[in-house]
């Protein structure tokens, strides 16, 4: 299917209102429109591809979710089963009776009774369900709604312990096999099992199909995958979210790891406009990826898309262009030697770094770390894909993605030069961030400084060094 696609009969003013809506407060990245189980709308926006294999954040939880349905639809799991009975060797000696008393539902739900999100203790422990069962809920379970991470954490070790497999070759076989989806990544945590509630990398093409999958009752190309019960069970509300948050779509309640929608329908979603969006009503399905602030906002305009997504018009598509940094030939001139820089202790492990003109478009950063040397090329006035390996190079979300281990990094990157200062920009398809890396000079001293657009937590934002 061709990369950039969209109906004849799509309404060219509604897609650029789906844009504008949501241009104040980020970018779309990629966007796959189905309608009555066909692609009617599906493309992404350069530099990025409709097949990037993206971090979706809490979209993952919708993953998870699929996958003790697949358990309950095979008779292996039920959601009345207690947690503690799944994991007797897990739970302490002299347990919180809490814990005695929880289940399944109480999990998938969000109403372990914490009063707090868990996943940072999980994360970072040898053993996350015993981590999760040392920490005591506030509440009797079933009681208390708290957007915790941890709990999908915990599902997804539920989903390991019953199956004797990684959550992810499991759903290869069972969900992601048939679909015809291939390439799935999910970051672990430091036990090894995935995080089940953030850390799932997938194209929209992917999320797409998981949606569709449940529009359809839980059929694909006719064979059934999962119970239509369960595809009908996810979007009802166990929790009751009226008074927890200010925005219409997050107060309608949230059902089995997936949120109901204030105006039709129910999805998935991720931090910075991940959607998974099912419109019974329309028979629609829209994935969205990109970098978005205002999430109440993109759901209006996916609900308005929906609403006017046909009709003949004469307005010319305006698709926004997220365009590589340049400078004039006479800038670049300005750093057209090798420099060289010994660099003080960082995060990143970097030891040295040379920045290097290649050719008259491009500009190559060498940093040297403990285990060799990393190579990134930035082109002026365009992009240059990159992929690396390296630690906290790529932008995460603060404890419950944090990690000291070296991380594959896909990255298009572009650079300008300016007196003293040169620029870089890293667009990452991994993940829906951006990063700006400003190199600095003072005499002989060299100073990075290391921000986003996206406000996010870059876990460092300053190196300093000296030229050798």
């Amino acid at each position: 299917m061709n990369n950039f696609f969209i109906d004849e009969k799509v309404s060219n003013k509604a897609l650029n209102a789906f844009f504008r809506r949501n241009s104040p407060s980020g970018e779309v990245h990629a966007l796959h429109v189905l309608h009555h189980g066909r692609t009617v709308v599906r493309f992404a926006v350069p530099p990025y591809r409709i097949e990037d294999k993206r971090e979706s954040y809490s979209l993952s939880k919708s993953f998870t979710s699929t996958a003790i349905g697949l358990l309950v639809s095979e008779g292996k799991l039920t959601l009345d089963a207690r947690i503690a009975h799944i994991f007797p060797d897990k739970i302490p000696l002299d347990p919180a009776p809490q814990f005695l008393r929880m289940t399944v539902l109480n999990v998938i739900s969000m109403n372990t009774g914490h009063g707090r999100c868990v996943m940072h203790e999980m994360n970072l422990a040898d053993d996350p369900v015993k981590a999760f069962f040392g920490i005591r809920p506030e509440y009797e379970p079933g009681t208390h709604f708290t957007y915790n991470t941890g709990a999908s954490a915990l599902l997804a070790c539920i989903v390991e312990r019953l199956t004797g497999m990684r959550l992810l070759d499991y759903l290869n076989e069972k969900l992601f096999g048939p679909l015809g989806i291939e390439g799935v990544g999910w970051m672990t945590m430091k036990g090894g099992q995935a995080q089940g509630g953030t850390g799932i990398q997938v194209s929209c093409d992917d999320i797409a199909k998981l949606g569709q999958l449940y529009l359809n009752g839980g059929v694909w190309n006719g064979r059934r995958i999962l119970d239509r019960k369960w595809t009908e069970d996810v979007h009802n509300p166990v929790s009751d979210t009226s008074m927890i948050y200010p925005s219409p779509d997050w107060q309608e309640g949230y059902g089995l790891h997936f949120w109901k929608n204030h105006r039709e329908g129910y999805r998935g979603d991720g931090a910075f406009g991940q959607l998974c969006v099912i419109l019974p009503e329309h028979d629609m399905v829209f994935a969205v990826q990109g970098m978005i602030g205002d999430m109440q906002g993109e759901m209006e305009s996916v609900y308005d898309l929906a609403d006017g997504l046909y009709g003949a018009d004469d307005e010319k598509l305006f698709i926004p262009a997220y365009m590589p940094v340049s400078s004039p030939a006479d800038d670049l001139s300005l750093w057209s030697e090798k420099r060289t820089f010994g660099l003080k202790d960082n995060p990143y492990g970097f030891r040295k770094v040379e920045i290097r003109p290649v050719e008259s478009e491009s500009v190559e950063l060498v940093f040297s770390c403990e285990n060799g040397d990393i190579f990134i090329k930035a082109g002026n006035g365009i992009w240059v894909r990159n992929f690396i390996r390296a630690q906290k190079f790529k932008p995460y979300l603060p404890n419950e993605m944090c990690t000291d281990r070296k991380l594959d990094c896909d990255f298009s990157a572009s650079y300008r030069i300016k007196p003293d200062t040169a620029e870089f920009v890293f667009r990452f398809h991994n993940c829906p961030h951006t990063a700006v890396w400003k190199f600095s000079t003072d005499d002989r001293k060299l100073n990075v400084d290391i921000g986003s657009p996206d406000f996010i937590d870059r876990g460092c934002e300053h190196i300093e060094g000296e030229e050798l």
